[in-house]
């Protein structure tokens, strides 16, 4: 991975234990298998709106005490095309993404 998305994935990941006392190593992974009956569950109480769906899906599902095997994933380097999230792109989509988190922790644990 690049360093920008490393650095994002670990502020992600500090943020939804500060936030939520769940600690997930990539809550914004991309790729999971997940049961239907536990997705249905889940996404009722994800806004359908959500900018960032897969973390809030990872927060319930470690604070409903749902079962999660994380496994490392190897990435390859690009081979062709460049990265879309640079520089300010970067900075709006993480604050836009925190604003969001901190509305569902409002909303979704009345915290």
């Amino acid at each position: 991975d690049p360093l920008y998305r490393l650095i994002l994935s670990k502020i992600i990941c500090i943020t939804d234990f500060i936030l939520f006392g769940a600690w997930i190593r990539d809550a914004n992974c991309p790729f999971r298998l997940i049961r239907k009956s536990i997705l249905d569950v889940l996404l009722t109480q994800v806004p359908r709106e959500a900018f960032a769906p897969n973390i809030m899906i990872s927060i319930l599902a470690k604070k409903k005490g749902i079962n999660m095997i994380e496994v490392p994933v190897a990435h390859y380097k690009r081979k062709t095309g460049a990265t879309s999230m640079v520089n300010l792109k970067l900075i709006n989509f993480a604050m836009k993404g925190f604003k969001e988190l901190l509305e569902f922790r409002r909303s979704c644990f009345n915290l």
